[in-house]
């Protein structure tokens, strides 16, 4: 399942990482990766943009096409979904002081991609928040991205914006501040192994600022707010990736396995599933709390891994022209032999029926 453990080295989605140094075979220089990875979204997301509508976009996105894969999996927005949208801030690390600014002049865009190449993905950071607990919320607890569901007659830009301000206070709005370059694949929210009828949009965000304002955290919703280097996810993320990160308890295939004893089903583990998941909370930087008691009921110890929904969008930003490998992949991995014979078996068939309609 992806997963090769002999020699040190970790297989993740085809890519093959180094354990040691934790860097994608074969790939081209740290620091020219941070100026291919902007321009690949940049050009990639420019009609993705034009096609959904919403004015607050950088106008460097006027003009390119996009790639195939980077609308292939976009949502119809004809269709009856509710709809959910967040925001990926990056920003330089405050310790360079460099307030790099991306302008409408090509001369200004060549002088932002010219900073950007002096840079490592370490340099870059990408804002992460950890979810509050609640009852009855399939992500209660998790870490994600700022944002929520869109409010009747919003846009999906507008309403990652607005959710962005009410959940850390950070005000996309402000152009000399933030500049939206890149929209990545929208997707259909699943739960486990249950697709919803909800769609998701990922904006990504520049902070123009050398410095990041001050965040007011939303009680009942946010318990923190932390940044995190961008090569935890990239040049770096095999010594933190983990097939099995998360584990859960949950029946793939209700028909086949209500045929086999419940006793016989947990002693092989068929209803235990684990999931890829990136274990970034250690390394965060600038912790915001929403109060101290949250700061000490949960410090950065208990944290949750990246994992699920918001790890498919960071893997969208990362493989963007497969410049580097994605950190989702494999989706669901089964304990049970069985069970995974099971699930490649229908995997493949999906995919092929998903051919036959494309």
């Amino acid at each position: 399942m992806n997963e090769c453990m002999a020699n040190n080295v970790t297989r993740v989605g085809g890519h093959t990482y180094n354990g040691i140094t934790g860097q994608v075979a074969n790939s081209i220089g740290n620091r020219g990766k941070c100026r291919a990875l902007l321009e690949n979204l940049i050009r990639s997301s420019a009609s993705v943009l034009d096609d959904y509508g919403g004015g607050h976009r950088h106008s460097t996105l006027k003009t390119s096409s996009p790639s195939a894969s980077t609308v292939s999996n976009k949502v119809n927005p004809s269709q009856k979904l509710s709809r959910a949208s967040v925001a990926l801030i990056l920003r330089v690390c405050p310790s360079l002081k460099m307030n790099i600014v991306i302008g409408d002049s090509m001369h200004s865009r060549n002088m932002f991609f010219e900073q950007i190449d002096r840079l490592s993905t370490s340099d870059i950071h990408l804002l992460f928040i950890k979810r509050c607990a609640r009852t009855g919320d399939p992500w209660s607890g998790h870490l994600g991205l700022p944002g929520g569901k869109n409010e009747d007659l919003e846009s999906d830009l507008d309403a990652a914006i607005r959710e962005t301000y009410e959940e850390v206070g950070i005000d996309l709005n402000q152009s000399d501040g933030y500049a939206c370059i890149g929209r990545l694949n929208d997707r259909r929210v699943r739960l486990h192994s249950k697709t919803l009828n909800m769609s998701y949009s990922a904006f990504v965000f520049w902070q123009q600022l050398e410095k990041s304002p001050e965040m007011k955290l939303s009680p009942g919703e946010v318990d923190a707010a932390f940044w995190v280097p961008l090569d935890l996810l990239t040049d770096n993320a095999a010594q933190f990736w983990n097939v099995r990160g998360v584990t859960k308890r949950q029946i793939l295939f209700p028909q086949i396995q209500a045929c086999i004893p419940r006793w016989l089903q947990t002693y092989c583990e068929m209803d235990l599933i684990s999931f890829p998941a990136v274990d970034i909370a250690p390394y965060a930087k600038e912790v915001h709390f929403l109060n101290d008691e949250v700061r000490r009921e949960y410090p950065l110890q208990k944290f949750p891994p990246l994992w699920g929904l918001t790890l498919s969008a960071t893997s969208d930003l990362v493989s963007i022209e497969a410049l580097y490998p994605r950190l989702d992949q494999p989706m669901i991995v089964p304990h049970s032999a069985f069970m995974r014979v099971l699930f490649s078996v229908y995997s493949f068939f999906v995919s092929f029926q998903k051919r036959l309609v494309d």
